[in-house]
């Protein structure tokens, strides 16, 4: 007979009374709900005092009794999170540890990863950003009107697991611009060449299914090798791009690392974290918001009024915030959008943006390949077919029930499931 494990009662101090759940109106007024669960409208600022604002999450109503609903559930998610991780890691995971969302995500991840394995990395710097935003950094999207008897699947953490790939690499510096005389051979960009600029065309309708086109014409080498694998098969042209200009941004093989140990601890524990605890809902998230999170910019939004009061360095040009784009607020009134010109990335894993859409897209894309003629939608991390499709040999890869059926497709997000109401 095996002995019974008990645990030890869990002492911890894991809540911020400051803490409040918010939502932003329309009208410019705020509501929010207390750590005591009071409620409030104010207009302006919310009060000194207040230092964590977590914003309402979906699937609440925004009304009083709804932000009261979350707050309760908040605090209970927020408790699950440290004692749970506590008794099986020895150490509580403190999601108020970060002064919002955003911040408590990019706190989770610094509590489960050792510095050690990323303060090394290079920050992305502003030539390199203009080649990273070139990119397209969306998702697969396609979709085939129709109704039709449907079978869905969906990738399980589809860019977590593209981070802990052991295939998946960034660079750990900066690159530079160089000019391309001709285009590099497949061989040649598996040594690794970064960003180049390439006219990719085909008249093949299902190449759709297949590539994210960049309006820029700006790819990153392990697409372009992806194309040159459909090239044959689908009829692509590809022209480097020879204007006298750059054509190319381009990493030093030497300085390419995998992801993987960096993110792999984070995974993990989260993983095991969300399995035992379905219904917390901020396992999910810190699992899901990571990328994002790491990929934020660096950047302000200011009247030219601000700028002048706060003294910032600021021109569309040779300055330290640019001015990326001038904005409108509904009454007319300008701002701008500026970005730090020396750092306009927050943190500087943030070279993992376009390699992680142009790595997902390719996974998704080789799962829509082995059935390209009965492929009806596709969605970032989920795909539909129009007849059952043989998925167990693909890692990650599940059934999803909720777009499975007999439904009328009419765009990428929306969609009728036969006998439900509009999704």
């Amino acid at each position: 007979m095996s002995k019974r494990i008990t645990w030890k009662p869990v002492h911890y101090d894991e809540m911020s009374k400051d803490m409040i759940v918010y939502i932003k109106r329309r009208d410019g007024s705020n509501s929010y709900v207390d750590f005591d669960e009071n409620f409030h409208t104010i207009s302006g600022r919310f009060p000194e005092n207040i230092k964590h604002m977590y914003q309402l999450a979906d699937g609440f109503k925004d009304d009083k009794d709804g932000m009261i609903a979350y707050m309760k559930q908040f605090k209970r998610w927020i408790r699950e999170f440290f004692a749970q991780s506590k008794m099986i890691y020895g150490t509580g995971l403190l999601y108020t540890a970060g002064y919002s969302h955003t911040h408590s995500v990019m706190s989770i991840f610094k509590q489960l990863t050792n510095p050690k394995l990323y303060d090394f990395i290079e920050h992305p710097n502003s030539n390199e950003s203009e080649y990273i935003e070139k990119n397209n950094n969306g998702g697969l999207q396609f979709c085939d009107p129709q109704i039709c008897e449907s079978y869905s699947y969906d990738f399980k953490n589809h860019f977590g697991t593209c981070l802990i790939d052991k295939a998946f690499y960034i660079s750990a510096k900066c690159g530079k611009e160089i000019i391309l005389h001709k285009m590099p051979s497949y061989d040649e960009l598996y040594m690794g060449y970064g960003y180049l600029h390439v006219k990719i065309t085909c008249s093949n309708p299902d190449i759709k299914k297949l590539i994210s086109f960049s309006p820029n014409n700006i790819y990153t080498d392990i697409v372009i090798m992806f194309v040159y694998e459909l090239k044959k098969k689908m009829n692509i042209k590809m022209e480097l791009v020879q204007d006298g200009k750059p054509n190319c941004y381009k990493y030093d093989q030497e300085d390419l690392i995998q992801t993987r140990d960096i993110f792999l601890n984070h995974y993990v524990k989260l993983s095991e974290l969300k399995t035992k605890h379905p219904t917390n809902k901020l396992f999910k998230r810190c699992l899901s918001s990571i990328w994002g999170t790491l990929t934020q910019k660096n950047h302000l939004t200011r009247t030219e009024e601000q700028c002048i009061e706060q003294e910032l360095d600021f021109d569309y040009y040779n300055a330290e915030w640019i001015i990326k784009d001038v904005c409108y607020n509904n009454d007319g009134s300008e701002y701008y959008e500026l970005i730090n010109s020396q750092k306009p990335y927050l943190h500087n894993l943030a070279r993992i943006k376009a390699y992680l859409s142009s790595y997902s897209r390719i996974k998704t894309a080789r799962v829509a390949l082995k059935k390209l003629d009965k492929v009806l939608r596709i969605h970032t991390d989920s795909i539909t077919f129009s007849e059952q499709f043989t998925y167990k040999g693909i890692t990650g890869l599940v059934e999803e029930k909720k777009t499975s059926g007999m439904i009328e497709w009419k765009n990428v997000n929306v969609y009728t499931k036969i006998d439900d109401e509009i999704v």
